[in-house]
C-alpha cells in the first residue's frame, strides 16, 4: 500500500537532515582542528563555505529527485494536489518559494544570515572562536539549510509534478536543459576546493607547518603529505552517497541522454572494474611521491615562502585523483538509474495498457 504524501514528506525531510548534519559536523570538526589565532573574516568564510557547498549540492539534485517520487509513484498524490493549487494561488508565497528554491538565491541568503550572526556574536566569542565555530557550522547552519529545503519543497514538488505531466518522448530534446555528467562532476571540484582552502588554510599558523625552515624540511615534508591525505580522504568520503534517484529523475525527461557513456577519454573509465582499496594505495602512493617532489622543486627555486602556493600546488594530484573517482562513481550510479528508468517506464506501460483496457471493457 502506498503511504500518503504528507507521510512521505514528513520522513523524507527526517531523512535528509541526517546528511546534512554529519557532512557539517566532519567539515566543522576538521575546520576547528586548523584553528590557530583565526581571524573574523577566516572564520566566516569557512562556515559560509561549508554552508554554500551542501545548499548548493541539494537544491541542484532536488527538484530531479521529486521528478523520481512522482514518476515512480512513490506516494499517493491526491491530498498533495490542493495544497500545490492552494500554493499556486498564492503568488507572494510562490514568489518566495521560486526565490528561495534557486542554488544561487538561497545560498546567497544563508551567507547574508551566516555574516549578521558572526558579526554579532564576535565580540563576545572572539576568546573561545572553537565554540562559536561549532555553534554556527553544526548548529546554525544545518539548520537554516533544512528550514529552506522544508520551506520550498511544494514547489519542487509542483515543477516536478507539471515535468512528468507535460513530458512526452516525441517532444525535441532541444527544449530542455540536457546537462552533462563531466559538467557536474566540475561542479563538484570547484566546490570541493572552495571548502578545502576555506577550512584548511587557517592550519598554516600551527607550528608544524611552519615554513622557517624552508619548503625542503622533513618535518614539514610529512605533515604536508598527511594533510594532502587527510583532505583527499575526507572529499571522497563526502561524496560517496548515491545519486541515482537524481539521475533517474534527469534520464526520465530526457534533460541526460539515455544512451550517454563515458568514454575512455572522461578519465576513470580503465579504472572501474578495479578494487577501490587498491586505488586507494596506488593513489597514496603518488600522492607521497608528488608532494615530495614538490616541495624539493620549491627548494630549489627558491620560491617565495608562501604556505598558500605549496598547498595549492600539492592538491593538484588530489583533485586529478578525485575526479577520476567521481567518474567510476558516476558512472556506475548512471548504469544503475539506467536499469530503473527502463523498469519505471515498463511499468507505467502496463499500467496505461491495465486502464485502457478497463475503459474499454467496464
Amino acid at each position: 500500500m502506498l503511504p500518503t504524501c504528507n507521510y512521505y514528506i514528513k520522513k523524507h525531510h527526517f531523512t535528509i537532515l541526517k546528511p546534512i548534519i554529519i557532512t557539517s559536523l566532519i567539515l566543522v570538526l576538521c575546520f576547528i582542528n586548523n584553528i590557530e589565532g583565526l581571524s573574523f573574516l577566516e572564520l566566516y568564510f569557512g562556515i559560509a563555505a561549508i554552508s554554500i557547498s551542501i545548499i548548493w549540492n541539494i537544491s541542484e539534485y532536488y527538484s530531479s529527485y521529486w521528478v523520481y517520487c512522482v514518476s515512480s509513484g512513490k506516494f499517493k498524490m491526491n491530498k498533495i494536489k490542493r495544497q500545490l493549487l492552494t500554493i499556486k494561488e498564492n503568488m507572494w508565497l510562490c514568489r518566495i518559494m521560486s526565490f528561495l528554491s534557486s542554488p544561487l538565491q538561497s545560498s546567497f541568503l544563508i551567507c547574508v544570515i551566516i555574516f549578521g550572526i558572526t558579526f554579532t556574536m564576535w565580540p563576545y566569542g572572539k576568546d573561545n572562536v572553537r565554540l562559536m565555530v561549532f555553534c554556527l557550522g553544526a548548529v546554525v547552519s544545518p539548520l537554516l539549510i533544512w528550514c529552506i529545503l522544508r520551506f520550498t519543497y511544494l514547489h519542487h514538488l509542483s515543477i516536478a509534478s507539471e515535468k512528468v505531466k507535460n513530458y512526452t518522448r516525441d517532444e525535441p530534446n532541444t527544449n530542455r536543459k540536457v546537462i552533462k555528467l563531466d559538467d557536474i562532476i566540475i561542479k563538484e571540484i570547484f566546490f570541493s576546493v572552495i571548502v578545502t582552502l576555506a577550512i584548511v588554510l587557517p592550519i598554516k599558523h600551527k607550528k608544524a607547518f611552519d615554513l622557517g625552515q624552508g619548503y625542503a624540511s622533513p618535518s614539514f615534508i610529512v605533515a604536508l603529505i598527511i594533510l594532502i591525505y587527510c583532505v583527499l580522504g575526507i572529499m571522497l568520503f563526502l561524496s560517496r552517497g548515491s545519486q541515482i534517484n537524481f539521475l533517474v529523475g534527469k534520464i526520465l525527461l530526457s534533460e541526460i541522454d539515455f544512451n550517454y557513456s563515458f568514454t575512455r577519454g572522461s578519465g576513470g573509465y580503465s579504472l572501474h572494474t578495479t578494487n577501490f582499496y587498491l586505488r586507494l594505495l596506488v593513489w597514496m602512493c603518488i600522492i607521497f611521491i608528488l608532494v615530495t617532489i614538490f616541495c624539493l622543486v620549491f627548494e630549489l627555486l627558491n620560491v617565495p615562502v608562501c604556505f598558500a602556493y605549496i598547498l595549492c600546488t600539492c592538491l593538484i594530484p588530489a583533485i586529478i585523483i578525485y575526479r577520476v573517482e567521481r567518474v567510476i562513481h558516476w558512472r556506475h550510479d548512471f548504469n544503475l538509474a539506467s536499469d530503473m528508468c527502463l523498469r519505471i517506464n515498463a511499468v507505467n506501460q502496463v499500467a496505461k495498457g491495465t486502464s485502457a483496457y478497463d475503459d474499454t471493457y467496464v
